[in-house]
């Protein structure tokens, strides 16, 4: 199999293929750069760049490592998970900071949600109610992500898309 080049991000650097494998990445200050250009100049074109991390370029063409991309999803929900869970630890914490209470979680105002006549029983309500909505619309996010029908935000991306906590 003849030499190839797969795009990058960067039309400064191409990575050279040979024999259908990776070799390594050349951009304009390597010897290799002139067979990069004679190939575009014979009318060939560019193989894709990388489709996913999930990919992996095998006898000349990028196929989907299923085993690699489910991986690569359950490392992406864990993140979303504990970031999320973050994101509503911190909403407790503000609130025990400025109302000198201790919540130890969610589940401990979850607790009191629903006690009337406790002091801080509005902010427990309100809490958990944000609480499932923020665990639904991430759930509704994630779900579009794995139809195809968006594309996989970033954990920070995924977290400006939650809904706002308003007491």
């Amino acid at each position: 199999m003849a030499k190839t080049y797969i795009a990058t991000d960067s039309p400064e650097r191409v990575i050279l293929a040979e024999a259908g494998e990776i070799s390594h990445a050349i951009n304009p200050k390597c010897n290799e750069w002139a067979g990069y250009e004679a190939y575009l100049a014979e009318g060939k074109r560019l193989i894709e760049p990388q489709p996913s991390e999930a990919h992996v370029f095998m006898q000349g063409a990028w196929v989907l490592d299923a085993q690699l991309q489910e991986q690569l999803q359950n490392e992406y929900r864990k993140k979303c998970e504990d970031a999320i869970t973050q994101h509503i630890q911190a909403e407790v914490e503000r609130y025990n900071a400025a109302n000198d209470v201790i919540f130890r979680d969610i589940h401990s105002c979850k607790a009191y949600a629903d006690v009337q006549g406790y002091t801080h029983q509005a902010f427990c309500a309100a809490v958990w109610a944000w609480n499932v909505d923020v665990w639904e619309a991430a759930r509704n996010i994630l779900a579009e992500v794995k139809s195809g029908t968006r594309a996989t935000p970033t954990v920070d991306e995924l977290l400006g898309e939650l809904p706002v906590f308003e007491v």
